[in-house]
């Protein structure tokens, strides 16, 4: 049964395995990408209550994170917006 819940501490190093795992299979279709020998941090997803991660029992699915709301979002004038770096899946 999948269960969706915030994203905590310790979803991290999970959440890692998953993007690393998917950006060296995007890198085998896109090969002029660079090796991702470090990860960006995680944490500030934690922090700022802004990301959920999908769980079948005690497996990972995938994770959904993003900065908070910004204003002038993409260039626009009146708009506020938030940016997801981050959403990855098994």
């Amino acid at each position: 049964m999948l269960n969706i819940m915030d994203f905590s501490t310790e979803h991290i190093e999970r959440a890692g395995i998953i993007a690393k795992k998917n950006f060296d299979n995007e890198r085998k279709s896109v090969p002029i990408l660079p090796p991702a020998d470090k990860l960006p941090d995680f944490s500030p997803f934690v922090k700022n209550g802004l990301g959920v991660s999908a769980f079948d029992g005690e497996e990972m699915l995938g994770y959904l994170c993003c900065f908070g709301p910004f204003k002038n979002a993409f260039g626009t004038t009146n708009d506020t917006g938030i940016y997801s770096p981050f959403m990855e899946t098994v």
